[in-house]
């Protein structure tokens, strides 16, 4: 899938670069991305550091965050960045077939509830999708100012969720995700 779009910055922790970039980056070339190492300033969610650098002097960003389990990455997203809307996509409910080692029920509905408690105070800035993310593909807008993978970890999923929703992101927006600095325990991209 080629596109016009000039290249944009992977940034992935240095100790995990060396043993995993020439792989990454032969995935990244299918969407014209490039790595580019880092030392993050907070090493849990060092691309969601960089889309807050990258996006700091843009105002009224619209962004999606796939995978919201308990809402503190968005709550941390809405806090530090002028979010005019944030689309935040996750099932919440246990998927064997897509993620054996997910959560049950009864923590997946505590985790929407505890969501929906800790945003309650942007909830005109917010909207909730509870549906897997290859099914609400079409409700969010294109032109999104950035996407924020945090979803189901597996590579087949990541990959899906990556070729899904790179056209919803306009041109010079970013498409990051989380954990790649452990990609030692997951075999997914993001």
């Amino acid at each position: 899938m080629k596109n016009n779009l000039s290249p944009a910055d992977i940034r992935l922790k240095p100790s995990f670069a060396h043993r995993f970039e020439p792989h990454i980056n032969g995935f990244l070339r299918h969407f014209s991305l490039r790595l580019t190492k880092i030392k993050p300033s907070n090493p849990e969610r060092p691309s969601l550091q960089f889309v807050k650098n990258r996006l700091k002097t843009k105002e009224g960003l619209i962004g999606v965050e796939l995978g919201v389990f308990r809402g503190e990455n968005a709550l941390d997203i809405l806090k530090t960045m002028n979010i005019k809307h944030l689309y935040l996509i996750d099932p919440w409910i246990s998927y064997d077939e897509k993620d054996p080692n997910m959560h049950g029920v009864a923590v997946l509905n505590e985790a929407l509830e505890n969501t929906k408690r800790i945003l309650r105070k942007y909830k005109k800035k917010i909207t909730f999708i509870k549906k897997f993310s290859d099914e609400a593909l079409n409700d969010i807008p294109n032109d999104i100012d950035f996407i924020y993978i945090d979803g189901n970890h597996d590579y087949k999923f990541v990959k899906k969720d990556m070729i899904n929703y790179y056209n919803k992101v306009r041109i010079g927006g970013i498409m990051a995700g989380h954990d790649l600095n452990h990609l030692d325990r997951h075999k997914g991209v993001t």
